[in-house]
């Protein structure tokens, strides 16, 4: 348990100094894919899930802004227009994560709390929900008041999504989703939602064949060359 733990933290301070040396948030979450100085067995997946596991927010479950990587380097397309919106890179892990494992919605009290017992698109609803209503609030603070406010705000983004929603989402169909006006909510991280949606459907599925390939996508998906998805 000890050495899993010092592993843990060897890698997570490697991927922070990944973050603090890159050029831009795009070219740090390529790098952190590629670099030979983070440990794990040297599969795709092991690889996905050590940034999942330095990344994550030390309160919430399936959110990985937890070590702020930033917002610099993304395409035009994927720039939130809202000022407390600065992690970029971890909203689009934050969807990967829901894509690729999310198990930890299975928990019968969180879907008790969502009002969800039995849905099997949680995870899409919440990825939606987040652009339809707004962001909860702050969930760094440690208090009861905020912790209660944020199950009610996650709750009312979840129950915010319709099956059609859900539907368009699938197809990529993402001008047919009406995007709320709240604090967070924009087109551009709905955007950036489907491409961590598909990248961690496609890496479960082994899509790629390389960490290099990934970090070309990296670069290409979402800094790069306009993407052809709107």
């Amino acid at each position: 348990m000890l050495i899993l733990w010092n592993t843990q933290a060897k890698n997570r301070n490697r991927i922070v100094a990944i973050r603090d040396n890159a050029p831009t948030a795009v070219e740090a979450l390529a790098l952190m894919f590629t670099d030979a100085n983070i440990f794990d067995n040297g599969s795709i997946r092991a690889r996905l899930l050590t940034i999942l596991a330095a990344t994550e927010h030390r309160f919430v479950p399936g959110l990985h802004t937890g070590l702020k990587i930033g917002l610099t380097g993304f395409s035009k397309e994927f720039e939130d227009p809202w000022p407390s919106s600065a992690d970029q890179a971890g909203h689009f892990l934050t969807a990967v994560r829901l894509a690729y494992d999310f198990t930890f919605l299975n928990n019968p009290i969180f879907q008790l709390l969502l009002g969800g017992w039995g849905d099997d698109d949680i995870p899409l609803r919440l990825i939606i929900g987040h652009e339809k209503e707004p962001d909860p609030p702050d969930v760094n603070k440690l208090s009861v008041k905020a912790l209660f406010d944020a199950i009610r705000q996650f709750r009312a983004q979840y129950q915010s999504v319709s099956r059609q929603d859900v539907a368009n989402f699938r197809n990529g169909n993402l001008d047919a989703i009406q995007v709320g006006v709240g604090v967070g909510n924009s087109r551009e991280d709905l955007r950036l939602s489907y491409k961590g949606w598909l990248f961690g459907q496609w890496i479960a599925a082994g899509k790629f064949k390389d960490a290099a390939e990934i970090a070309q996508w990296i670069r290409m998906e979402l800094g790069g060359a306009k993407s052809k998805q709107s």
